[in-house]
């Protein structure tokens, strides 16, 4: 009877035993993974100008998220910083993002956020994305580049592109049993806004399949007429001209692939990486849809009249 006693476990068997596992080593380990200090980040943001001084705690809060997106905190903090000074020289150059972040701060905190979470960058060289403002809040807006880049590391898409057609192209479309499209652009043809027809996007996925759609020009128009920044007045009443009046026709080329995005596989992009880009035709959708409805509203005084809004090509 003594022996069956003998063989029990004690408590203090219980309690010993955790002190002799691997798991005690795992734990300690975790601890230093999450004690890891982003020295990069820390100097990048002791180094930023003094215009955004008043700020440079806001560039400090997405580290939580640049570690989850990277998993090596070392190579978390070299992007991040990297960044960091990205952001820092387009508020320079656009100092109205400056008092955006000011006025909404998490705003600008999500701002770069997303930049991790989508694993674009903003780099002026790369042109994936930009911040950008809209209704006074600091937004990140993926790119042509950017949208063209997520879908090729899907895995499933090899290449996407948009192209404009103009009225001395040729251009033909079949769909149904048998699929097909031509476009000989005329080289020596007249490629203005006046002379636009319309654009299309065409994508090869990885299997070899070719898919296809078009644009019309009234259909791009629509949307143009539909953005936010359309419209806009300084504060002396003259009309603020925006990307869709300096560039129209890469504008349009933009808006035709956002279609094409929008209709092929994306089964292997992140739920996070989604929401990114589902911000951004928030942005370019749902948000001018809100705009519309502004529009039809009793005017009101806005507090933004200077605000240039920043559509990226």
């Amino acid at each position: 009877m003594s022996t069956e006693q003998t063989n029990q476990p004690t408590l203090m068997d219980v309690q010993a035993q955790p002190a002799e596992q691997p798991k005690a080593e795992t734990t300690t380990a975790v601890v230093k993974k999450q004690e890891y200090s982003p020295e990069l980040v820390r100097t990048a943001i002791g180094k930023l100008p003094a215009e955004l001084q008043g700020i440079k705690n806001l560039f400090a809060q997405p580290w939580e998220s640049f570690k989850a997106a990277f998993k090596d905190p070392k190579e978390a903090d070299r992007i991040m910083q990297r960044e960091i000074t990205y952001a820092a020289q387009a508020m320079l150059t656009n100092n109205f993002l400056i008092s955006c972040a000011q006025k909404y701060p998490m705003e600008f905190v999500n701002a770069l956020k997303n930049v991790a979470l989508s694993g674009l960058s903003l780099s002026p060289t790369l042109k994936q994305g930009y911040l950008v403002p809209f209704k006074g809040k600091v937004q990140f807006m993926p790119s042509y580049m950017g949208m063209t880049d997520l879908l090729a590391n899907t895995g499933h898409v090899k290449k996407i592109e948009a192209f404009n057609v103009f009225e001395d192209d040729v251009f033909e479309m079949q769909h149904g049993t048998e699929e097909k499209l031509i476009h000989k652009p005329n080289p020596w043809g007249e490629r203005t806004k006046e002379k636009y027809l319309g654009g299309y996007w065409v994508a090869e996925l990885t299997d070899g399949t070719k898919l296809f759609d078009n644009m019309t020009a009234a259909e791009v128009d629509a949307i143009m007429r539909r953005s936010p920044s359309t419209g806009k007045k300084d504060k002396d009443g003259k009309p603020v001209p925006t990307p869709w009046d300096t560039d129209f026709l890469e504008m349009a080329r933009k808006t035709v692939l956002r279609r094409g995005f929008k209709s092929l596989p994306k089964g292997s992009i992140s739920e996070e990486r989604m929401k990114v880009v589902e911000a951004a035709f928030d942005y370019d959708e749902k948000a001018e849809q809100n705009w519309i409805a502004e529009q039809k509203a009793a005017p009101k005084q806005d507090s933004f009249d200077e605000e240039v809004e920043f559509e990226e090509i």
